[in-house]
């Protein structure tokens, strides 16, 4: 399996296009904030925090230095 490494920067310029195309106005900002209540502080569902646990640990991912590293550029 080949595996793309997308980092903040780029991960902010494809929300933005994204976010121009559709028209939706959102702040990268409040979309992550969104994606941390969805996933790890209130998930809608324990099977909700349960897989995005899974998807972290099985790829090594350290969260706090991911979302540090997006919090410098939005």
């Amino acid at each position: 399996m080949n595996r793309v490494i997308v980092d903040a920067l780029q991960t902010a310029k494809d929300f933005d296009s994204v976010n121009a195309v559709s028209e939706l106005n959102w702040t990268f900002r409040s979309q992550v904030a969104k994606f941390i209540r969805r996933f790890w502080k209130d998930p809608y569902r324990d099977t909700d925090r349960e897989w995005m646990e899974k998807i972290v640990c099985d790829n090594h991912i350290s969260v706090k230095s991911k979302f540090s590293a997006l919090n410098k550029v939005i």
